[in-house]
């Protein structure tokens, strides 16, 4: 057996919680680490550093953009309105509560909460590409796909937008 390369070992557990984040299920977060994992080892491709970084998180991305849209034609094939993929759309980017997180959060942290969470599923990424897993509008445009102009413009109007929002509960 194989062992797995060190110099991964710090991204494995940074792809965890992304896919964990987007999922919300920790079985599918298992799933896509080790798909990505896979996918990379297998490439024969050989990055470091923030590209190998950016690789990681845009192959977590596409994968789990490609399943959601397997279980989205599977979910129009059977018509049914409370299957998993349903379900599973439903709470896309919405986070986990553990009884920890629950009782810790205070009463600002729940109204940021639900501010984010009335934003779009792309807003929401990137939110949580920088502030969460602190990556540089750089390297979110490498990953989203989208220029850096545009992340820029994201990030500033997003947070200008929560700003205002939250002005309200001073």
């Amino acid at each position: 057996m194989t062992q797995f390369p060190s110099d991964l070992l710090p991204f494995y557990d940074q792809i965890y919680r992304y896919a964990l984040r987007v999922t919300g299920s920790r079985n599918e977060a298992d799933d896509v680490t080790q798909e990505v994992f896979l996918r990379y080892l297998g490439s024969g491709k050989s990055y470091q550093g923030d590209q190998l970084r950016n690789y990681l998180y845009r192959t977590a991305r596409n994968y789990m953009i490609d399943q959601h849209r397997r279980r989205t034609i599977q979910a129009k094939l059977t018509s049914d309105e409370n299957s998993e993929s349903s379900l599973a759309y439903r709470s896309l980017f919405t986070p986990p509560a553990s009884p920890d997180q629950s009782v810790q959060t205070s009463e600002l942290q729940a109204i940021v909460r639900r501010e984010v969470n009335r934003l779009s599923p792309q807003k929401q990424e990137i939110l949580h590409l920088r502030y969460d897993e602190q990556m540089k509008a750089k390297d979110i445009a490498e990953v989203v796909g989208l220029s850096y102009g545009n992340v820029r413009r994201i990030l500033s109007e997003t947070i200008a937008f929560l700003s205002k929002e939250l002005e309200a509960y001073k």
